[in-house]
């Protein structure tokens, strides 16, 4: 996939060791460096009229921690920046972090450090040879510079605005398969790189649906009590440590989109409500399972529809290896979760969440209970994936065991999904 970069697109980093300026103060101010798509060429500024005028030639303005550090100097200083859009790298991958995988794994978990050096090296944007240079920072101290300190301070400031276009082309690399879910106006504003994942989702939703965008102004209520919703059943560990061995073997397995299909197959989007009259057939666990709501079961309601049709395009997009498949397992991944955000005006229902995350930890306990039932040992489990001890070493039996179990959930259900299953992961050694 080529991307081609807008040319109002300026990469900034301010190099300075002070970090406030006195009110007043125009003389603290030590360097500019910028690279612009315009020009295709990087820039070290020092004057004010310099900064200000690059900067007015471009629309959207890219750096690294810059709400932090860099604007708050850049308006001290006198640069007017007001009605430009900022795109915050270190914002984008501190949010993000949690549901960005490489081959190493989840982002979050393998980053000690929220630098830049540290995230461009771990995303193996660069090396050793061209992540940041090593510098005394007490240069930025002086205010004269004699040549050769001159060229180290260039050398330094061009490398990290490199360093910080790498990492910029790398974002829009990876969240590129957004912009199709959004607006038009939102990815001309680069919304798919700058507001939350939670936000991007509901714009998706209100896309597909044809809702016009409504939300709760903050500061506002609807008039509920807040309630702390209770999130997935996570059991105690059955014991310090398991090895794999002649006696038994240990599994892992996973729900496949826990949520996603609980919310489908329980209809939760299609909530009776208060004061509504009808003679349709409704659901409220079956008799099986406890739910606080009561929900329309003879025809599935049309977000719950869409959530269907995400994860039906999912498994295409996956086939295919469309990027696009990693943009929807991000959005079914968020749906629950904003359901019980009020900001979200056209997707929050607080029963239906709590019918949601209750739905899986009342599934997670019933596994439980059968596994353990037919001689398993349940090691440990944490909302959407248990591990079991297997004492028959019978990977067939164990799978049969699992199949019993899915069938029955499903067919206690008012809308029944064939994608719905306990997935075997992996057999662990320790």
């Amino acid at each position: 996939m080529t991307i081609h970069f807008s040319n109002d697109i300026l990469i900034y980093d301010l190099e300075t060791q002070t970090f406030g300026l006195p009110d007043g103060n125009t003389d603290v101010l030590k360097f500019f460096g910028c690279y612009s798509y315009k020009t295709n060429k990087y820039y070290l500024l020092r004057i004010k009229e310099d900064i200000q005028k690059i900067i007015d030639s471009h629309k959207f303005l890219v750096g690294f921690n810059t709400e932090v550090y860099d604007e708050p100097i850049l308006k001290r200083f006198g640069v007017d920046i007001q009605y430009k859009i900022r795109v915050d790298l270190f914002d984008i991958i501190k949010k993000r972090a949690g549901g960005i995988k490489i081959k190493e794994g989840i982002l979050k978990d393998l980053l000690m450090s929220y630098s830049l050096d540290y995230i461009t090296k771990t995303l193996h944007l660069v090396d050793n040879e061209t992540g940041k240079l090593k510098f005394d920072y007490t240069l930025f101290n002086k205010n004269s510079w004699t040549a050769e300190e001159l060229q180290l301070i260039k050398d330094y400031t061009i490398r990290d605005i490199e360093i910080t276009k790498k990492l910029y082309e790398w974002c829009e690399n990876y969240f590129w398969s957004f912009r199709e879910f959004l607006p038009e106006e939102d990815v001309k504003k680069k919304r798919y790189l700058t507001v939350s994942i939670a936000k991007l989702t509901y714009k998706a939703i209100c896309k597909a649906m044809k809702w016009k965008e409504e939300y709760l102004e903050f500061g506002s209520t609807s008039g509920e009590e807040h309630e702390n919703i209770l999130g997935g059943y996570v059991s105690y560990p059955a014991g310090e440590e398991y090895h794999s061995c002649e006696k038994y073997d240990i599994y892992v397995f996973d729900f496949t989109s826990l949520y996603p299909h609980d919310i489908m197959m329980a209809n939760l989007f299609g909530r009776k409500k208060e004061g509504d009259i009808n003679n349709r057939p409704t659901w409220s666990g079956g008799g099986v399972w406890k739910t606080y709501g009561v929900y329309y079961a003879d025809e599935m309601s049309e977000p719950c529809k869409l959530i269907k049709r995400w994860y039906a395009d999912r498994f295409v997009y996956k086939q295919n290896k469309d990027p696009k498949e990693y943009t929807i397992k991000i959005f079914l991944n968020a749906i629950s979760g904003i359901m019980e955000v009020e900001y979200y005006v056209n997707v929050c229902d607080k029963v239906a969440r709590k019918d949601c995350t209750g739905l899986g930890r009342q599934w997670t306990k019933y596994v439980r209970k059968e596994m353990t039932k037919e001689g398993y040992v349940m090691i440990y489990s944490d909302t959407d994936s248990f591990y079991v001890l297997d004492p028959f070493k019978d990977k067939e039996k164990l799978l049969s065991v699992k199949k019993r179990i899915v069938d029955f959930i499903k067919g206690t259900m008012p809308f029944r999904q064939n994608t719905f299953d306990i997935a075997l992961e992996h057999k662990l050694k320790h």
